[in-house]
């Protein structure tokens, strides 16, 4: 897995599209993302894909992945009310590559569309259900550094994945 932090208008969405023509492993992809952006993925795909993989959006709480290639979603149908069935559809699918396009939005673990993506206790998320993970955001730290916390937990849960270990080494936590 990897962090593309790069600020706005330097391409993290084509590079993480060049994470999928580099991979020919890569079969499935599961893209999460904010609503405004959905249709900017799908063109960005559509351009600069270089194999033929099959693009659905989800557009309505009521649409399920419907076998394609790739699938993008938008983070609030992650936690939206009636989102239950849609979030199921998701997590019984297996991806090969999940995107996640500006992961501050996932910030805190706690709140519906964190579990989601990170899992609660005892049950994986998203990111748990897949081979490899690209996180993108131009804006990793929005107000403090235990913010990046459940992020690079999800990288390399070995050395960060303990929250108040983590919030004692890089943010000065002492209780």
């Amino acid at each position: 897995g990897c962090l593309i932090a790069d600020e706005m208008g330097l391409g993290k969405t084509i590079q993480a599209v060049g994470v999928i023509n580099s991979m020919p492993s890569v079969k499935r992809v599961l893209v999460l993302c904010p609503a405004t952006l959905r249709i900017n993925w799908k063109r960005e795909l559509n351009t600069w894909l270089v194999r033929p993989l099959s693009i659905q959006i989800i557009e309505r709480m009521t649409c399920r992945p419907d076998g394609s290639d790739i699938t993008i979603c938008n983070y609030s149908k992650l936690s939206g009310r009636g989102g239950g069935a849609l979030v199921d559809a998701l997590m019984s699918e297996q991806y090969d590559l999940l995107i996640t396009d500006e992961i501050h939005y996932c910030k805190n673990p706690k709140t519906k569309r964190g579990q989601v993506v990170w899992g609660k206790r005892g049950n994986g998320g998203l990111v748990s259900r897949t081979d490899h993970i690209v996180h993108l955001t131009g804006t990793p730290i929005l107000n403090r550094p235990i913010e990046i916390q459940p992020i690079v937990a999800s990288l390399d849960p070995g050395n960060f994945g303990h929250f108040f270990g983590f919030a004692k080494r890089y943010c000065g936590a002492h209780q």
